[in-house]
């Protein structure tokens, strides 16, 4: 949770405070009020009650006001981190896509432009399903070459390959004899 948050969130719980209090206050007042026995008390208690009410409808409508805000800023931060994220999907997708767009010109020389766009049409759908999966913004955009590379035929591109290669050489577990 954010510091300002946390202190919209204390700020709202000793607006709630103050309000029981305030609450508690009239109702005394009020049991007051009934009881009392001469004009002067009557006009006391009668006045106390009043201000002790405007107090609460007051700090109840701030009370009200600061938990908006509140819930309007965590979901303004909500939107913009699900913006963000948005874009740098679409991002990744577009070096991605450019990648295989690539090979797919080297690979297919005979393949014109409707060719290219229809192949790249399936790669697409393949890349937005990969986009869904909760990891896809943490993986290396190699792996992702790679993996739509076997998917349709097309030849790993050496550096990708390399690199590949370089990573499941870490992974792998160390000769102990």
């Amino acid at each position: 949770m954010s510091d300002c948050a946390a202190t919209a969130e204390r700020r709202e719980q000793m607006l709630g405070e103050l309000a029981e209090w305030l609450h508690a206050a009239a109702r005394e007042a009020k049991t007051r009020l009934q009881e009392t026995e001469t004009p002067a008390d009557f006009a006391t208690y009668n006045n106390a009650l009043s201000k002790l009410g405007r107090g609460l409808r007051q700090t109840l409508a701030l009370q009200a006001r600061f938990e908006t805000e509140r819930l309007s800023g965590e979901r303004q931060q909500r939107i913009q981190r699900e913006t963000e994220a948005r874009e740098a999907r679409s991002c990744k997708k577009g070096r991605i896509l450019g990648a295989i767009e690539r090979l797919v010109w080297a690979e297919h020389e005979d393949f014109d432009e409707d060719d290219v766009e229809a192949y790249m049409d399936d790669v697409i759908l393949r890349l937005d399903t990969l986009a869904e999966a909760p990891d896809f913004l943490a993986t290396p955009d190699e792996p992702l070459i790679a993996q739509l590379c076997e998917a349709f035929g097309l030849p790993v591109p050496d550096p990708i390959a390399q690199a590949l290669a370089a990573v499941a050489a870490e992974r792998a577990p160390a000769d102990t004899s």
